[in-house]
């Protein structure tokens, strides 16, 4: 036998379909920042190629609103930030993507930094981290002297996180934290380039990741900036990272520190 149901309890049922947790679009009133407008790379073979060797920076997007009341900027937690990078050499993720990890243990505990170079990477410089050599897959950080690795939800991943938010090598679609930031990694691989480079420039270990874990000012600077021997007829072109909430956008310069 049907039965109706009360109208208190079909208008419950329809406020609960439309709700949500959000992340939610930011309102109209909202604005967006970077705290660096630029970063300085090195002009360095390590970031004239797109081989997998290069540097990763923090960056932290916020996301503010004006208080009804001082008109002061107020964080705004939970709404969506997208955050895209050029279309190769400079790659987005989400802060929990990379992982500090105690040393790995190795094989070979006495064996010089060139001897395990030689033993992780193919004739092309590629590195080798797969069966027997597993244990080469991971990234020295270079500024705090410890070791790191992606996390394998995103090492592995096919364009979303476990969660569901959408990731791509040059692409991150994230909500703001409780802080009304994205606190994020910029892995800066390569940048453009004119010209052809020196065929004898220094290559580095493809182990090695520079990490810089915190900045001053509105700048960073990635790279030993030491000078390969580039020249007149090879330079490094810019790049440009842009964060947007819809209405609003801002931007990062990624430059070549000449």
């Amino acid at each position: 036998m049907r039965t109706a149901a009360p109208l208190a309890a079909l208008a419950t049922l329809a406020l609960s379909a439309g709700c949500s947790s959000g992340p939610f679009n930011a309102p109209f009133n909202a604005s967006i920042s970077v705290d660096l407008d630029t970063i300085y790379v090195a002009n360095s073979s390590s970031f004239w190629y797109a081989d997998g060797v290069g540097a990763a920076l923090k960056m932290h997007v916020l996301v503010t609103a004006p208080d009804k009341s001082s008109g002061e900027p107020v964080p705004l937690n939970n709404v969506w930030v997208e955050v895209m990078g050029p279309t190769a050499g400079v790659y987005l993720l989400p802060e929990e993507a990379v992982q500090t990890i105690a040393r790995p243990s190795s094989p070979f505990p006495d064996a010089s930094a060139a001897e395990i170079r030689d033993m992780c990477t193919d004739d092309n410089g590629n590195v080798l981290n797969s069966g027997d050599n597993e244990w080469c897959g991971w990234y020295f950080d270079e500024t705090a002297s410890g070791f790191v690795q992606l996390a394998p939800s995103y090492a592995d991943a096919a364009g979303y996180t476990e969660d569901g938010q959408a990731f791509g090598p040059n692409y991150l679609r994230t909500g703001t934290n409780n802080y009304g930031r994205v606190d994020m990694w910029v892995f800066i691989d390569a940048l453009p380039t004119r010209g052809t480079p020196p065929t004898d420039a220094r290559r580095r270990s493809s182990h090695d990741v520079g990490l810089d874990t915190g900045h001053g000012g509105d700048t960073g600077t990635v790279g030993d900036g030491g000078d390969d021997g580039g020249g007149a007829e090879f330079e490094m072109g810019d790049a440009l990272i842009t964060a947007s909430i819809g209405h609003d956008t801002t931007t990062v310069i990624l430059t070549a520190d000449q």
